[in-house]
């Protein structure tokens, strides 16, 4: 297990394995932003842990993109 933390971690996507945690915005926008930028890294044993879904609307409003996107189970 290794930790990768960086402000902008494009570069270090191919270290990522099974769990994943987003965290650091509570802004709709930017959290989707991160959702899509992982996503396509994931597989069906990929684990996505979001901090903080309830801080705001705005988080809220990504959660349910996140949720009822059709490559999450």
């Amino acid at each position: 297990f290794s930790w990768v933390h960086c402000k902008n971690f494009q570069p270090q996507i191919q270290y990522f394995s099974g769990l994943i945690f987003i965290d650091g915005n509570h802004r709709e926008v930017p959290t989707i932003n991160y959702f899509n930028t992982v996503l396509p890294f994931c597989h069906n044993d990929t684990v996505l842990l979001f901090d903080d879904i309830h801080w705001s609307e705005e988080m809220q409003e990504a959660w349910e993109y996140i949720k009822n996107h059709e490559k999450v189970t």
